[in-house]
């Protein structure tokens, strides 16, 4: 919107082609027709129904909850992609004017939630965990230092797959995996290991 050098009809072709056909947004901008008179208008309907600080913030908090809810599901998220989306939503929030204080008292312990079994052990073993960030330049929160913390955690694992790919541990990993799954619930007995006759 703040890009002069764009002709504000081209802005609302962009603006309409962003959109997804036959949603809500979609119905509202097209009830204007493309014009350079109308861009403002269709942007300002846009911002008067969806723009709402108040709504926004649920809208991300509620992200950060299903995240939690997922994790709790069989198919875990990986933990990559699981901190690209906290990021992304905590982010937001401070866009929306969400302060350090809030994010800190109420949205750490759902983030801390959100983490895998596994992870959060890991988080409460490192030397993250329960680390003073005030005394730290720039000052750290609590949720800082989780999100620092996450950060390292992919990298290792991103070392961890470098390194057993480039020895072939990958390979012999899942054939190993295939192994026990094409052989699960056999019973080994001693009728199994004789071949011989009588």
């Amino acid at each position: 919107d703040v890009d002069d050098s764009i002709h504000a009809a081209d802005k609302f072709t962009y603006l309409i082609q962003s959109m997804k056909e036959g949603s809500r947004a979609h119905d509202v901008v097209k009830r204007f027709p493309p014009s350079t008179e109308n861009y403002p208008k269709a942007v300002e309907a846009l911002k008067e129904r969806y723009g709402k600080k108040k709504l926004l913030k649920q809208v991300y908090v509620r992200e950060l909850i299903k995240m939690i809810l997922d994790n709790r599901a069989k198919e875990k998220t990986p933990l990559s992609v699981l901190v690209d989306r906290l990021e992304s939503s905590l982010l937001s929030l401070a866009s929306l004017d969400v302060s350090t204080d809030q994010m800190v008292e109420f949205l750490f312990p759902m983030v801390e939630s959100s983490l895998p079994e596994d992870t959060l052990l890991a988080w409460q073993r490192s030397s993250f965990y329960g680390r003073d960030g005030t005394k730290e330049s720039p000052v750290k929160s609590e949720l800082d230092l989780l999100m620092q913390f996450l950060k390292v955690e992919i990298e290792n694992e991103e070392q961890r797959k470098l390194a057993r790919l480039g020895f072939g541990m990958e390979a012999n990993d899942r054939k190993h995996q295939k192994w026990k799954h094409s052989t699960a619930g056999d019973e080994v007995t001693a009728a199994g290991l004789f071949s011989g006759s009588d």
